[in-house]
């Protein structure tokens, strides 16, 4: 991010230190006591000061920043376009409080996020004034969605200078072409906020169907528990639903060679059987239902001595869930698919019914499951051709839908968020474990996240 220099207060953009990647409650809370006093003192429908840099609410206040307003100070500016009256005006916001949002949301959930480089950056970066050109108009300051429609209904009427009365024909067109400008980055902003809005769809759906599946949601619209409380959940007690589909959750990881990514060292898979959960209560982040996850680390024996160090550090010696097979690199297919095709296995009981008999449905998860599943198909193991199969889940969209993120984070970040300890990461029995266990946290954190959510609603 590039510090942009102007004459004025309000147009010299500093940006701070990026936040590293572990959140930072303390500088979070820090942030949200700024009060931007450059602006406290102007009065509806005064000047902005010539050079103040502005970006769009439009392009600022996308659907990915859910809680843009939760105690959020923004400042809202406002300008018409001559040539589109009485078009509604166009609103913006400082630059300088947006890049303050930022660092927020940094703080609070330990990513990183930046206003772009190069050309992209100049949408973040609107000033009016040159060449004599008009200037936004102050509108009002807000912390909530309410203040926000309020002021929004105070906007005043066009004002003389607003239609540019005796201005020249070059300052006119410049500021008509900035307002082009800002309309076209808005616009394929919404376009791409579209396609963004139905990945996030997506990602809350993965969310959901873990959570019924372990009983936290229900299954179906107009599910009621015995005391007409659809919401209850308690973490000590039994969950509140049936377990949909009756599956079995199986978490793969694949470490490959830094130099060769087509070259496989290590294999972790991890099951759980959400049968094991009837009648288990979760316990505090599913604490209570990690116990039966069952681990497996296969080492290749061919490339047992090899050992990354170059991006991340290697130890697949330090398996914690038990001890480590090695097969051999031709072995190894077969051997991953015996352990998936065991986990979920037909029931043997013959008096059972014919369809409880059938294999069960099987869920594959990962953490970027993605690149897992093309290291599988590397070595012809397509989980599609799996009897059972369902789908796959990746723990980085359930960590994406509950935290509302733009960005994936890292399997140790996640873990640190949801507090469970963890050692001896990058060893992939270990990442497979972590894995299945970070799926458990979100679906629990997330559902009681919801309800508290929910209850202060009402």
């Amino acid at each position: 991010m590039k510090s942009k220099k102007s004459g004025s207060s309000y147009g010299t953009y500093t940006p701070l230190p990026p936040s590293s990647c572990n959140p930072d409650p303390a500088k979070a809370q820090l942030l949200l006591k700024e009060e931007f006093p450059d602006f406290c003192s102007l009065e509806i429908g005064e000047l902005s000061e010539e050079g103040t840099n502005f970006v769009s609410w439009d392009l600022a206040a996308t659907p990915l920043f859910e809680r843009i307003f939760e105690g959020h100070v923004w400042d809202f500016f406002y300008i018409y376009n001559p040539k589109d009256l009485p078009a509604f005006p166009k609103l913006f916001v400082p630059t300088k409080q947006f890049s303050h949002f930022l660092e927020f949301v940094n703080a609070t959930l330990g990513i990183v996020l930046t206003i772009p480089e190069g050309p992209p950056s100049q949408n973040f970066f609107v000033h009016f004034g040159a060449q004599g050109t008009l200037r936004p108009r102050y509108l009002g300051r807000c912390a909530s969605q309410s203040e926000f429609l309020a002021i929004k209904d105070r906007v005043p009427p066009v004002h003389d200078q607003d239609v540019c009365a005796g201005a020249s024909p070059d300052s006119i067109a410049s500021l008509l072409e900035k307002l082009r400008l800002v309309e076209k980055s808005s616009r394929k902003s919404k376009v791409k906020t579209k396609k963004q809005t139905k990945a996030a769809e997506q990602r809350r759906e993965s969310l959901h169907l873990v959570q019924r599946c372990l009983g936290l949601r229900p299954a179906a619209r107009g599910h009621s528990d015995p005391n007409d409380s659809p919401l209850a959940l308690d973490i000590h007690g039994a969950v509140p639903y049936g377990r949909d589909m009756d599956v079995v959750f199986a978490s793969i990881d694949i470490e490959v060679a830094e130099q060769s990514h087509k070259t496989v060292l290590e294999v972790g898979i991890s099951t759980f059987d959400s049968r094991r959960i009837v009648d288990a209560p979760p316990g505090d982040t599913a604490r209570n239902w990690m116990p039966f996850i069952q681990s497996h680390h296969l080492r290749v024996y061919d490339y047992r001595f090899m050992c990354n160090t170059k991006y991340v550090k290697g130890c697949p010696d330090n398996f914690n869930f038990g001890y480590s097979e090695m097969p051999k690199l031709a072995n190894l297919a077969d051997r991953i698919l015996a352990i998936l095709s065991d986990c979920n296995k037909p029931d043997h009981d013959e008096t059972a019914p014919e369809e409880n008999r059938q294999q069960r449905p099987l869920i594959l998860v990962g953490h970027g499951i993605t690149a897992d599943i093309g290291f599988l198909a590397n070595m012809n193991v397509d989980p599609v051709e799996m009897k059972g199969f369902v789908q796959c889940i990746d723990t980085q969209d359930m960590d994406r839908a509950w935290r509302s993120l733009t960005a994936s984070r890292s399997l140790g970040t996640v873990l640190n968020d949801l507090d469970l300890a963890h050692s001896n990461l990058h060893n992939a029995g270990n990442d497979a474990a972590y894995t299945l266990q970070a799926m458990l946290g979100l679906a629990v954190s997330a559902r009681l996240s919801e309800l508290d959510e929910a209850k202060t609603k009402t």
